[in-house]
This record gives C-alpha cells, structure tokens and sequence, in this order.
C-alpha cells in the first residue's frame, strides 16, 4: 500500500482509490456497523511519516481524530472525589504514581518501567478493543530493540518521544488517559501511570536540556523578540465556571487548574473550530513556562497540525473575559488567561 501511495504521491497528489473501515450508526441506532468500502482519497506528501510510512486515512477521518483531542472536556462532569491544591503545579496522579511505583526511592530503570508501560497499554487497549494494539505495542518495542550500547539517559529520552508520538495517534489512548487524569482515577494508576508519567516528563524535558543555555543568555544579552506565545483551546463549558472566569478576572490571587494534557493550537482558527461556547486564548512565557509545554511538530504523526500540547496540572490566572454571544440558546465567551510559572521555572 505504501508504495502505491508513494507513486501517486509524487504524480501531483493525484487521487486514488483504497479501502477504508467505517462505523456507521444507521437511523441513530446503537448498533454499528463495520462496512468497508472505497473511496477517492488525495494524500499530501506532507503526511510523510518517518520519510518511508504513509497515514491512509480520509479527510473526514483525520479531521474527527483531530477534533476528538483538541476537544476534550478539560473539566470533569461531576464532583471530583478530591480537593485539588491550585498552589500547587503538577499532577498528584503522575506524582503518585512515581513515589509508588519506585517505592519512594524516587529511581527508575528502563527496562522496569517499559514492561510496565507495555503492560498497561497492553490492558487498557484491550479493554477498549483497540484494534490497532498491536501496531502500537510492536512501535514501542522497536525503541527497547535499538542500538543496545546508546546510553539509558538516550533509551529513555527515545521512550518519552515515543509516547508523546502515540499521544498524536487517532486511538484510545489520549481517551483514556485524559479520562484517568481529568477523573483523578486511582485504579487506573498501575496501568496508566508509566505512560502518564513518560509524556509528563517529556514535556518537562526541555528546562533541563536548556538550563544552562537561558542561564547564561539572560545574564549576558536582553532578548529584543518577545518571550510571549499565544496558542488556543475551545472548549465547553458550563455556566458556572463561566461565571467563575467572570470574577476572577484581573485578580492575581485567583488560580485554576486543568489535571488533563491539554491539546492546544496556534491557529485560532483550528480552536474555534472545537469551541462549543468558550475560546481560551492562553498566553506562554517561552522562558518562565518553557517546562509547561512542547511543541509536538517534530514528533506528532501529524506535522502540519501545529499542536502545542500544555503539561497536566498546569495553573492560570484570567486577565479578562470578553462575550461573544449570548442568547436564550448559548452564551459563547473569550476567555484570556496567562500560564503561572512553575517554581522550578522561577529559579532560573
């Protein structure tokens, strides 16, 4: 398949025929059926995955994968069963997680948290008939299987990239992660938790690597570009956090939270095409926040998305709130809200 892909692919993106899986609920029954036809599909040389693998999904496809994660609920539906500290960064999930999993030692192998890691996966996919659980195990172990001399701080730096990869993936495993994080679900900490904890501190990976590179920037040269980065998330929400937004607009002391990996864009655009009836518009100090967040381009199955995917447990601050529109059926805001920096940030 791939091959004739790659021919068409270079034929001025002509369109081809293939063979594509659908579920589709007839008459709004529950009941689904898996039906497999074809159809005409143009396929971008942009869509290039690692120069030799192509993605044979339609437009319709892609574009409901990518709605599915940049639409996520980032508030849960009911009560959370736990009092969550706004003062703090992080997530209390992935924290657990690791003082649990390393029996407080705060230490972890390689080997020990990849069949961990495998092993989740392995349950959680099969729990949600994952159908491509398979494909996604056998790309986690071509990074065990890789050059066994590479240092382990390089293995596990290549684990993180992988799963944050997967994270792009149009499959279960942003569902259910998100779903554990945002519930704060504690029986899904031994199968969730490595994979949680991997994207988390792949995220978190850039402070390190430039650490010294800022340090000595800052002391010696003023920036004359400014730091600021501006991205987007829509989103639903209710009136009562709306209302929350409203009054804590331009209060320094007020705090929220989100405990989920949050997708975001920096294409408006692409945001308020998720936007049931608010639209953040969130503001990033490239420097103050730069352990908040990553920029999946170079690794997301997806390049021309430009996602920039936010760290669970991130804290904010509302500057204002603007309404957009409001009647009997809808009451649609602009919410602008800055990200706190964290306290590892702010030593730096």
């Amino acid at each position: 398949m791939s091959t004739k892909i790659d021919k068409e692919c270079k034929q001025s993106f002509k369109p081809m025929l293939v063979k594509t899986k659908y579920q589709i609920d007839l008459l709004h029954k529950r009941k689904s059926y898996d039906l497999t036809i074809e159809q005409k599909v143009s396929f971008q040389c942009k869509l290039r995955i690692n120069n030799d693998i192509y993605l044979s999904e339609s437009e319709h496809e892609r574009a409901q994968r990518c709605q599915e994660r940049h639409s996520f609920p980032l508030d849960p539906d009911t009560p959370q069963n736990t009092k969550i500290d706004l003062h703090d960064n992080g997530s209390p999930f992935v924290t657990d997680w690791f003082l649990f999993f390393t029996n407080g030692q705060l230490k972890l192998t390689f080997d020990r948290i990849f069949d961990s890691l495998i092993d989740g996966i392995q349950k959680e996919g099969q729990l949600n008939f994952e159908t491509r659980l398979t494909e996604m195990i056998n790309f986690l172990l071509e990074i065990r299987n890789e050059k066994p001399k590479m240092s382990k701080d390089k293995r596990m730096k290549n684990l993180q990239e992988a799963c944050a990869k997967l994270y792009t993936k149009g499959s279960f495993l942003f569902h259910v992660v998100n779903r554990a994080l945002r519930e704060n679900d504690r029986s899904k900490l031994a199968s969730l938790g490595p994979y949680c904890y991997l994207v988390y501190t792949y995220i978190g990976s850039q402070l390190t690597e430039y650490f010294s590179i800022r340090h000595n920037l800052r002391r010696h040269i003023k920036s004359t570009e400014s730091s600021l980065m501006i991205v987007y998330r829509g989103d639903s929400a209710t009136n009562k956090k709306i209302n929350e937004y409203w009054q804590a607009a331009g209060q320094k002391d007020k705090y929220f939270k989100w405990l989920i990996f949050v997708s975001t864009s920096l294409d408006e655009n692409v945001a308020k095409t998720f936007a049931r009836n608010i639209l953040y518009e969130i503001e990033l100090d490239r420097n103050a926040t730069n352990d908040q967040f990553v920029h999946l381009e170079n690794v997301s199955y997806y390049r021309d998305e430009r996602e920039v995917l936010l760290r669970p447990g991130v804290r904010f601050r509302v500057n204002r709130v603007n309404q957009m529109k409001s009647d009997e059926k809808i009451n649609f805001v602009r919410v602008y809200i800055t990200i706190i920096p964290s306290y590892i940030s702010n030593l730096i």
